[in-house]
């Protein structure tokens, strides 16, 4: 029965999105804009219903995917309250605690997670970049990866909201790194 809820939800989001594309050639520019963030939103609501449904949450702001056909784990930051305010020391903690309870519901994962907004953290770190995403793909990304960092209050209120959104949008580049 859950899967059949999960796949209700997914048909009922790829419906969305397929509609949302055929808009988009006869819709103004700006209007295309809004189709992206409404979206993105809707997108952010279903992975956190299958999240809860599937009881992929690990904590208050990551969520895992498992692809079968890789035999990865994909960790995705989708905080569970939408607006949130996180600095650079928590998130670092609640990522390690995010991936040792990835580790120890399951035995050798392969734990990945595909980010343009915290390459630098990632490389300061030493992970590996095991793959980058085409110019396209790192387009579309724009828009959820901007509203990630939006619902962040803390960069709202120290200010540096506008110098991540322009790394974002003119700066990084759509990675893959192995955790």
């Amino acid at each position: 029965m859950l899967k059949n809820i999960v796949k209700i939800i997914c048909g009922i989001f790829d419906f969305i999105i397929i509609i949302s594309l055929s808009l988009l050639i006869y819709i103004e520019p700006f209007k295309i804009l809004l189709v992206f963030i409404i979206s993105s939103v809707i997108y952010f609501i279903v992975n956190e219903s299958v999240s809860i449904l599937k009881k992929n949450r690990l904590n208050r702001l990551y969520t895992f995917k498992y692809d079968k056909r890789k035999n990865e784990y994909e960790l995705q930051y989708n905080p569970a309250f939408g607006f949130h305010w996180i600095n650079k020391q928590s998130f670092l903690k609640l990522r390690k605690d995010a991936i040792s309870q990835l580790k120890q519901r399951f035995t050798n994962p392969t734990i990945i997670g595909i980010t343009m907004t915290l390459n630098k953290i990632n490389i300061n770190n030493n992970l590996n970049i095991i793959h980058t995403y085409s110019r396209l793909i790192r387009v579309i990304a724009i828009i959820p990866n901007s509203i990630l960092t939006i619902t962040n209050l803390r960069n709202l209120f120290t200010f540096s909201l506008s110098y991540k959104l322009i790394r974002i949008i003119f700066l990084n580049k759509l990675h893959k790194f192995k955790y």
